[in-house]
């Protein structure tokens, strides 16, 4: 949006009111000679009046445009057997099929040795709560009370339980970073609570909102926070980081480069145990986060013989 343009709306909709006429603006601009594409204040007014309540607000004069956003935002489900039963899953977009596909993954992992699953919010987001319900409640028992939606004057939407699911067969760790929002958060900041799975990363964006993309007047579209969400016990997130149990620094620490065939002498062949080990030491050795995971995973597999469930 033109500086001017959006400084000129500020002074349009502060105080904020209900309507967005009268405003003189548009007349004003046209006085003094401006020239504006048809539609540029009025996009202009509807952005500023949304910012004030969510800055990452966006305008869609369009569906196509819409559209062609959400297909950036919405990218395929990443999953990886990393081998001794690990499992790496990165979402897409957290939305209703979440649950789903943590669930899956959780089954993965019990079959095929059962170290645990690798679920990573770094950089997540999305809308949909539904799916970050159902992933806690493989981890806490049914109809526990997680948390409150909220307007954003601090009143009741509505108070969420969990749903009724089988517990977790496997230990779960959550990666997250300073752009995990949304319901991502929502997510991690709950895991955290429970204290049923492992938190592990940077801080969280402090977002403590849940999005949708809303139709307008015109044809255009708006995607913007229409509630908070807070803890039991009342208290809103927004602004407030979710602390992971384990912090660990992007360029914390970075495994060597080599070949695992550089691990054994000439003419002899690694056996399948220690090759499975080795490529997952190859392939997160440059994700100081992902490594942490996978060597406390493995750990806890190796000490007990089995899978555990997390403190």
């Amino acid at each position: 949006m033109n500086p001017v343009i959006s400084f000129l709306a500020i002074l349009c909709v502060w105080p904020l009111s209900d309507s967005l006429e009268p405003c003189p603006l548009e007349g004003w601009l046209e006085h003094v000679g401006a020239v504006l594409e048809p539609g540029v204040v009025e996009r202009a007014l509807l952005e500023t009046k949304a910012r004030l309540f969510d800055p990452d607000a966006q305008i869609f004069d369009s569906v196509e445009e819409k559209e062609e956003s959400e297909r950036k935002w919405k990218q395929p489900a990443e999953w990886k057997d990393l081998g001794e039963g690990l499992v790496y899953l990165k979402p897409g977009w957290f939305d209703e099929t979440l649950g789903g596909l943590v669930s899956s993954a959780l089954t993965h992992s019990a079959q095929t040795g059962g170290a645990g699953v690798i679920l990573d919010g770094r950089g997540g987001d999305g809308e949909r709560i539904e799916g970050v319900e159902f992933v806690v409640s493989h981890f806490v028992e049914a109809d526990v009370f997680l948390y409150v939606l909220q307007d954003f004057g601090g009143g009741v939407l509505d108070f969420r339980s969990a749903r009724r699911s089988d517990s977790a067969p496997v230990p779960l760790i959550y990666l997250v970073d300073e752009k995990t929002r949304g319901v991502a958060e929502l997510l991690a900041a709950l895991l955290a609570e429970k204290k049923r799975a492992l938190v592990i990363g940077q801080p969280t964006a402090g977002d403590g909102v849940i999005r949708a993309v809303l139709p307008l007047p015109g044809g255009r579209f708006i995607r913007m926070a229409v509630a908070g969400w807070a803890t039991p016990d009342g208290r809103s997130v927004r602004g407030k980081s979710v602390l992971p149990h384990i912090r660990v620094e992007r360029e914390e620490w970075k495994r060597p480069d080599f070949r695992p065939e550089a691990m054994v002498k000439r003419g002899q062949t690694l056996d399948e145990e220690t090759r499975r080990h080795l490529e997952v030491f190859t392939e997160t050795r440059q994700d100081a986060a992902l490594a942490r995971a996978v060597d406390i995973l493995l750990g806890l597999k190796s000490m007990s013989g089995r899978p555990i469930p997390l403190p």
